[in-house]
C-alpha cells in the first residue's frame, strides 16, 4: 500500500510558508546585526585632538594650517582636561599668549581671551558727536571726506556747520545718510536748521581754513567706516 500522499495545492502552501519563516528569520538576523554594529559605532566614536602642525611663536593667531587632528586613541600623552578636539574650532582665529613647539596639543589656557569690541561711544573721536543726516545728493561724499552744512528756507541760504569729517555713508530713504563727527553745538545749530529748512551738503578741500578762525582746528584721528549696502 502506497503511503498517504498530500494534495499538490497543500505541499505548495506548505513549501510557501517555509520560505516565508526562512525569510523572516533571515531578515530578523540582519535587523540584529545592522543593531548591533550601529550601537557599536556609536561607541566607539572618538575625539580628535588638536595638535600644533609646526613651532608658533606667541601672538600667533591660529590658522587652520596650523592645525593637524589626532585620533584620541593615537594620543599616547595623558590628556588634559582642557583639551581642544574637532569640536572646538572656534578657537581658530584666537592668538597665543606664548610660544609654542610643533606636537604640542592645543589647549584652551594657550589662547588669549576673545578680543572685546569697542562701543560706539568709544569709537567716536573725543570730543565729538556722532551724527546721522539724510540728505539727498548726487556728489560722491565718502568716508573721512570733509563737508560743510548749508541750510536754505524760501530765498536766503546760509552755512550752519563747516568742516565736519564724514565718518561713513549708508542708502537711506530718499537719499543718502552721512554719519558726521560733530561738535555737540553743531549738533544744536544743524537740528535747528533741519526743523525750518532744508540742509544741503557740499564737499570741501581739507586744506581749506575754517572762516571762522578763532575756534580752535581739530583733526580727529579714529575714522568709523560703513559698509554702503
Amino acid at each position: 500500500m502506497k503511503g498517504a500522499q498530500f494534495p499538490k495545492c497543500s505541499r505548495r502552501r506548505a513549501q510557501l510558508l517555509f520560505s516565508l519563516f526562512v525569510s523572516c528569520c533571515v531578515g530578523m538576523v540582519v535587523v540584529w546585526e545592522v543593531f548591533r554594529f550601529t550601537n557599536r559605532s556609536l561607541d566607539q566614536v572618538e575625539d580628535y585632538l588638536l595638535v600644533a602642525r609646526r613651532d608658533l611663536k606667541g601672538g600667533h593667531r591660529v590658522t587652520l594650517q596650523d592645525l593637524s587632528l589626532v585620533p584620541e586613541s593615537n594620543w599616547h600623552v595623558e590628556r588634559s582636561a582642557d583639551a581642544l578636539t574637532d569640536a572646538d574650532l572656534e578657537f581658530v582665529g584666537r592668538r597665543l599668549i606664548a610660544d609654542i613647539s610643533g606636537g604640542t596639543l592645543f589647549t584652551r589656557s594657550l589662547f588669549k581671551p576673545p578680543e572685546s569690541k569697542a562701543t560706539w561711544g568709544a569709537k567716536v573721536p573725543k570730543g565729538f558727536r556722532a551724527y546721522a543726516l539724510c540728505v539727498e545728493t548726487v556728489l560722491p561724499v565718502q568716508a573721512k571726506d570733509r563737508v560743510d552744512l548749508v541750510h536754505s528756507e524760501k530765498r536766503s541760504a546760509a552755512q550752519v556747520a563747516e568742516d565736519l569729517l564724514v565718518l561713513g555713508v549708508r542708502p537711506c530713504e530718499g537719499g543718502r545718510e552721512v554719519i558726521l563727527a560733530a561738535r555737540p553745538k553743531d549738533v544744536e545749530l544743524v537740528e535747528k536748521a533741519r526743523q525750518t529748512g532744508k540742509l544741503t551738503i557740499v564737499i570741501r578741500n581739507p586744506a581749506d581754513k575754517k572762516r571762522n578762525r578763532h575756534r580752535k582746528k581739530t583733526n580727529p584721528a579714529k575714522v568709523i567706516i560703513w559698509n554702503e549696502e
